[in-house]
């Protein structure tokens, strides 16, 4: 038996909500900071269209962003890495060019890979207010997910559509043709999700409920396959700004 001591596997929290102004980027930084106290924590900055968490931790100036390493000036991700004041390693990124919010997928696959392979305990990816694929995408990639929201009702809303679309994304990854699963090649069955969650006309659900719905009248046998990739999408909920408990009941 090797007496080596086994690399700790990293934890990948993402951070997200499609509605800007509720204290995502605070909470995000908090979490960075709380996490380094017990372990090597990084948090990077997704929020490709309004990066500025470099910000929240002291530093007004950046050498290195994503961009950067998307853009191949840098080789890997990890030399944009910046050691903030506090202890928790940084990774931002640049707004201020055009289209810096629009990566294309094999952009994101790229960043998507580099991220995993971040020298870590902790990884917490700050996104952006949005429901994007590209947010949606980074979300789903993460170990753990949580959605911020306020006790105002707009965002209660907005927390809500995050985490159905974000379901619906799942579902609809789940059965593409490059995800290599069985149920991928069930051409009926991937047509009513695409239609359900996808189509602009009025055959789109509303709630996840009607979705299962549909599948168990038209698609019983596959259903329990479904559900079970239903039962790992288990995001948290974080109602931030809270002045009175009886508001979030």
């Amino acid at each position: 038996m090797s007496t080596d001591k086994q690399k700790t596997r990293k934890k990948v929290i993402a951070v997200g909500g499609a509605k800007g102004g509720i204290g995502k980027s605070i909470f995000a930084v908090n979490l960075a900071l709380l996490l380094s106290s017990v372990g090597r924590t990084v948090i990077i900055d997704l929020d490709l269209g309004g990066a500025n968490l470099h910000l929240y931790l002291g530093e007004t100036h950046l050498r290195w962003n994503i961009n950067d390493f998307l853009n191949r000036k840098i080789a890997t991700l990890q030399e944009a890495l910046v050691q903030s004041r506090y202890g928790v390693r940084l990774i931002g990124g640049d707004s201020s060019q055009l289209g810096s919010a629009n990566i294309n997928f094999s952009l994101k696959l790229k960043l998507l890979k580099a991220i995993q392979q971040i020298d870590a305990d902790y990884v917490i990816l700050d996104l952006g207010g949005d429901t994007s694929y590209n947010m949606l995408d980074f979300f789903l990639a993460s170990d753990c997910g949580i959605v911020l929201t306020t006790c105002d009702p707009a965002s209660y809303l907005d927390a809500y559509n995050f985490i159905k679309v974000s379901l619906f994304r799942k579902l609809n990854l789940l059965l593409g043709s490059n995800s290599g699963n069985e149920i991928s090649k069930n051409i009926s069955l991937k047509r009513l999700v695409h239609e359900a969650t996808l189509s602009p006309n009025g055959s789109r659900v509303k709630t996840i409920n009607e979705l299962l719905k549909r599948i168990q009248e038209t698609h019983p046998h596959e259903l329990p396959i479904i559900r079970k990739a239903m039962s790992g999408f288990t995001p948290y909920l974080v109602i931030n700004r809270v002045r009175d408990e009886r508001r979030t009941e």
